[in-house]
């Protein structure tokens, strides 16, 4: 949602903070999942724009910058020396392709394409109905799919741009710090290993391997968060008879 490390941790205690004030709020109607979901979700539309947003507006916008970065070759044996570096310019490049779209694109894309949300509990989360949430979520695979197939050399080989003859470039404008990496360290999962994949009959664009690539982003699983909402389940039925932490 927002492009940094550093900018989703503030997020996530922000919405940790929310969880805790509104849990005597949960009515039972949903669940508990769901509930948070929906909480996270309007964090995310309604808080204040991040400089990254402000930066990529729009596909066009992020293809002139792309455009601007010069290609370098590699030797292949550069290439195994820099693999981390390869790698963390390639999550940021994809990182970069989601904020082009809008908040919205991006809650309905992030749910329903990467974690594989079922259409009715995507709908339920955002607040609308399951007729109008299926055809925003084609329209965001649209946007990102079409721009990834005009840009991105990995999904469509006729393409030039190639993550390793992009990385000297990346480095020169300080997209990718070789000493402090944003996104290839300190992860324990994939969100490919997450997610349970689903029969969809909504495919009419699956002709290529595009929402694989963006799966293969890594996210965090802090100690003291899994501590934190265990104990928040733990005390779930004082919390939800009127009691409080």
């Amino acid at each position: 949602m927002c492009g940094l490390v550093d900018t989703y941790e503030d997020i996530t205690q922000e919405v940790m903070f929310k969880i805790v004030r509104n849990l005597q709020s949960f009515k039972h109607n949903s669940s508990f999942s769901t509930w948070v979901y929906r909480i996270t979700v309007n964090h995310c539309l309604t808080m204040k724009k991040k400089w990254l947003e402000e930066r990529y507006l729009t596909f066009s916008d992020y293809e002139k910058e792309l455009d601007s970065i010069p290609c370098t070759s590699l030797t292949a044996e550069e290439q195994m020396e820099q693999k981390e570096l390869i790698t963390e310019a390639r999550l940021g490049c994809l990182a970069g392709m989601i904020l082009c779209l809008s908040r919205e694109q991006r809650d309905i894309y992030i749910l329903g394409e990467l974690f594989c949300v079922p259409h009715d509990i995507g709908a339920e989360i955002l607040a609308i109905s399951k007729e109008n949430y299926r055809p925003r979520l084609h329209r965001a695979r649209c946007d990102l799919v079409s721009f990834m197939n005009k840009k991105c050399g990995i999904i469509n080989k006729d393409n030039p741009c190639r993550c390793h003859k992009k990385l000297k470039g990346f480095i020169k404008e300080g997209w990718v710090d070789p000493v402090s990496l944003k996104f290839n360290t300190d992860f324990i999962h994939l969100i490919s290993e997450t997610i349970t994949l689903r029969d969809d009959k909504l495919k009419e664009i699956e002709d290529n391997n595009y929402h694989d690539l963006q799966r293969e982003h890594p996210f965090q699983v802090k100690e003291h968060t899994i501590r934190f909402f265990s104990k928040l389940l733990e005390d779930s039925d004082t919390i939800f008879d009127g009691g409080s932490i």
